[in-house]
């Protein structure tokens, strides 16, 4: 299995939002110098953050992106599936159509586990928990 691009920068952007909570936004600008991402690439990334409500947007001269909720509130898990199906780990896990042996399949248990194991792993890792290296 392997986590895109996406999901690894997007979860940057939001450790990085972590680390300033509350002590107001961060510009889009700052986040891609801090964690040498284009600006470019991280302005596809927030408006589905936004949807989700993971993040807000603050306009003005001192404006940017924060969280919507305390860091403790949001899981890796979170970020991760908004830019990708995490708990999937083989086609036929979660959906009947992609396999005919869907019921008989020996190895279906295996891949079914093991997406539970991760989807349970991610969820066990806050925002807060990376921002003060806790994990």
């Amino acid at each position: 299995m392997r986590i895109t691009t996406r999901s690894r920068y997007a979860l940057r952007m939001m450790v990085q939002l972590a680390r300033h909570y509350r002590q107001g936004p961060v510009s889009l600008t700052q986040v891609a110098r801090d964690q040498q991402v284009s600006s470019k690439y991280l302005s596809q990334l927030v408006l589905p953050l936004r949807r989700t409500g993971l993040i807000e947007a603050q306009s003005g001269t001192h404006g940017g992106y924060l969280l919507a909720r305390p860091p403790r509130r949001i899981t890796v898990r979170q970020v991760v599936e908004i830019f990708e199906p995490v708990a999937t780990p083989a086609p036929c896990v979660g959906n009947k159509r992609h396999c005919g042996r869907w019921r008989h399949c020996p190895s279906r248990p295996v891949w079914s586990d093991l997406g539970a194991r991760i989807g349970s792993f991610l969820e066990s890792i806050t925002l807060q928990d990376l921002a003060h290296g806790e994990s």
